[in-house]
């Protein structure tokens, strides 16, 4: 079996998704393996629209662990 040092997998919170999440830790576990789990959306606008295209974003993110 091939042992990974770190293993990436994308959500958007479907079911899905979050099976791929389920695999990706296995595998991460069986590899003793770091794992990154990513999510993106893009914001609405207070009027439900989406954002103006020349307004900045914010950049979020959390890190769990090492």
């Amino acid at each position: 079996m091939t042992k990974y040092s770190t293993i990436v997998v994308g959500t958007d919170g479907s079911e899905t998704s979050l099976r791929a999440v389920d695999k990706a830790a296995a595998l991460a576990a069986e590899s003793d393996a770091r794992l990154i789990v990513a999510s993106a959306f893009t914001p609405a606008h207070h009027d439900g629209g989406a954002p103006e295209p020349d307004q900045p974003h914010n950049i979020n993110y959390r890190t769990q662990g090492d």
